[in-house]
C-alpha cells in the first residue's frame, strides 16, 4: 500500500448520530419457509418499522449501519434461556383470557406484548420497550424476532453484551437472519473485533443483497482492514442499491480519496451536497481536497498528502 495512504484510525470518536430512513423487512416468506419445520408458526401482526442507526466516525468519515427495525414473528415454545427484564420499569401485562372467556395462548400474549414494545420503541421509551420484548421473550423464548427486538432494544440503551446475547439466541434459532447477523457484525466492529464483524456482515449481505446499510456497514469493516478496494466496491453497491444513502456515498468517497483517485472521490462527494448541501462530513472532505489541490498548485509536481 503507498505511504501516502492513512489507516483507518482504531481510536476515531463517535461524533453524532444520525437516523436513516432505510427500514428492514418484515418476517419475510423467505424466513417463514426456512424455519424449521417442528416450529408451529401462528399469526403474525403489522410491521412498525423503526429506522437503523448510523454512526460517524471522526476523521475517517466512515459510517456503521444498525437494522432496528422491529418486527413481528411467529412464536413457537421453546426452552432457551431468558433476558431477565429490566428492573427499573413496570413489567407489563396481557389478559390470560379474551372477552369471551376463552384462554390466550402464550404465542397471542407475545405478540401483543412484542406490538407494544415496537410502539414504545418508536416513541423513544426504550427501557419500557425493552420490558415488554423481555416478558415476550419468557413466554416465547424460541421467537428469533422476539429476540431480535429486545437486542435491538438494549442497543439503543447501551447494554452491548446484552444484546449481543439476543442477537446470538436469535442466530441459533434462525441462523439464516440477515438483520441480526447485520447487528450482530456492527457490534463486534464497534468493539474493534474486525474478523468477527466481517463474518457477519458479509453473511448479512449474502443473505440480503439488497440490504445498502449492510454492504456500507460491510466496506467500513474492510476499511478499517486496510483492504480499501474492497471496501470501496462494497460502498459502490451500496450507492447501486440506494442512490440517495448519503453515508455510503460519503463512504465511498473517503475511500477513493485514500485510494489516490481524487477526481473520482469529489465527484461522490459532489453528488452527496447535490443531494444534501448541509451535510457536513461531505463539505468538510471536498474542503480537504481544495486545501490539497492549493498546495500543489504552490509546489509543483508533489505528492499528494491524503489527510
Amino acid at each position: 500500500m503507498p505511504s501516502s495512504v492513512r489507516h483507518w484510525r482504531e481510536d476515531s470518536a463517535i461524533e453524532s448520530a444520525v437516523f436513516s430512513d432505510n427500514v428492514s423487512s418484515t418476517v419475510s416468506n423467505r424466513r417463514k419457509a426456512q424455519r424449521p419445520t417442528s416450529q408451529s408458526a401462528t399469526k403474525t401482526g403489522p410491521k412498525i418499522p423503526v429506522a437503523p442507526l448510523i454512526a460517524i466516525a471522526v476523521g475517517v468519515g466512515l459510517f456503521v449501519s444498525f437494522s432496528d427495525a422491529l418486527k413481528k414473528s411467529p412464536a413457537p415454545a421453546g426452552t432457551a434461556s431468558v433476558a431477565p427484564p429490566p428492573a427499573t420499569a413496570p413489567a407489563p401485562t396481557t389478559p390470560a383470557v379474551d372477552p369471551t372467556g376463552e384462554p390466550i395462548s402464550d404465542a397471542d400474549r407475545a405478540t401483543e406484548l412484542i406490538n407494544r414494545g415496537t410502539e414504545l420503541f418508536q416513541e423513544s421509551k426504550f427501557l419500557e420497550a425493552a420490558t415488554n420484548y423481555a416478558a415476550a421473550v419468557q413466554l416465547t423464548p424460541d421467537d428469533e424476532t422476539a429476540r431480535f427486538n429486545l437486542g435491538s432494544v438494549f442497543s439503543r440503551l447501551g447494554r452491548f453484551d446484552e444484546a449481543k446475547a439476543e442477537y446470538l439466541e436469535a442466530l441459533k434459532l434462525f441462523p439464516d437472519y440477515p438483520e441480526a447477523h447485520n447487528n450482530l457484525g456492527n457490534l463486534y466492529a464497534g468493539q474493534g473485533q474486525l474478523e468477527k464483524a466481517a463474518e457477519h456482515l458479509a453473511t448479512a449481505v449474502k443473505l440480503s443483497p439488497e440490504s445498502a446499510n449492510s454492504h456500507n456497514s460491510l466496506g467500513t469493516v474492510l476499511g478499517r482492514q486496510g483492504k480499501l478496494q474492497e471496501a470501496a466496491e462494497r460502498f459502490s453497491e451500496a450507492t447501486q442499491l440506494a442512490p440517495d444513502h448519503l453515508e455510503a456515498r460519503c463512504n465511498l468517497g473517503n475511500t477513493l480519496l485514500q485510494l489516490g483517485k481524487v477526481n473520482e472521490a469529489v465527484d461522490q462527494f459532489e453528488a452527496v451536497i447535490r443531494v444534501d448541501p448541509e451535510f457536513e462530513p461531505a463539505k468538510r472532505a471536498l474542503a480537504r481536497v481544495n486545501q490539497i489541490r492549493q498546495n500543489q498548485s504552490l509546489v509543483p509536481n508533489s505528492p499528494v498528502p491524503l489527510p
